[in-house]
């Protein structure tokens, strides 16, 4: 079978700008997708602008393996001169699975990106993250 190089390269940079999922959480974490007793937590693969003092919802999701039925608590980290709200939120398995924090920029804040970072902690197991960029533009 004759394989491309020009084809293992795209395939490449379609995983690479994929979505941005973390690693497995919850009691049986592991880096094994098989486990059903895990979580992942996915955020925007590609970054969001935000111009100085303004504001964007942005939609965090957690998804569940079909036995895992713990809530998940969302923390917000990261960032210079940006806020979230609300700073903490709980992530119900009787929901849809997934939530919008606003993050906000100050006037002030430094033009360019910065990485924020998603904490995921279950009630019981390992806890997880995933990261998500913003773009902080001059208001005009």
């Amino acid at each position: 079978m004759f394989r491309s190089p020009l084809g293992s390269v795209i395939c490449l940079a379609i995983i690479a700008v994929g979505c941005n999922k973390s690693e497995p959480g919850g009691p049986g974490a592991s880096n094994s997708s098989h486990s059903k007793d895990t979580f992942t937590v996915k955020a925007p693969s590609t970054s969001t602008d935000i111009s100085q003092g303004g504001s964007h919802d942005i939609k965090i999701s957690v998804d569940r393996k079909k036995a895992f039925k713990q809530p998940v608590t969302l923390t917000f980290e990261g960032g210079n001169k940006v806020s979230f709200d609300p700073k903490k939120l709980v992530d119900d398995p009787s929901q849809s699975g997934s939530s919008m924090v606003k993050v906000t920029a100050e006037k002030d804040a430094p033009l360019g990106k910065q990485t924020i970072t998603v904490n995921a902690t279950p009630e019981s197991g390992s806890a997880t993250s995933a990261t998500f960029d913003i773009n902080i533009k001059e208001t005009k």
